[in-house]
């Protein structure tokens, strides 16, 4: 199969990107149209690779995945998982 390189979706190259504060690079067109895309597409990404961390008890429960993407929670910066690598 082949992709178009707008298509293609890397969870490594989505952390690096996501580590350097360049998440409208990963998020939709669609959804970074506004002012707080950006912001959005970050908190994101971040609860998505707390969620895949190799290890169970890491991952957040799903009334804490609510409130990280409601903006309710803190979010820090995730671990990338090894499944990543």
């Amino acid at each position: 199969m082949t992709f178009d390189e707008e298509d293609f979706f890397n969870p490594g190259w989505a952390f690096k990107e996501m580590s350097n504060g360049t998440t409208r690079k990963v998020a939709d067109r669609r959804s970074t149209g506004r002012g707080n895309g950006g912001r959005r597409a970050g908190r994101a990404l971040k609860t998505g690779f707390w969620c895949i961390q190799d290890e169970a008890f890491m991952r957040p429960s799903t009334g804490e995945v609510v409130k990280m993407l409601e903006g309710s929670l803190e979010i820090n910066t995730p671990p990338m998982p090894q499944t990543v690598l």
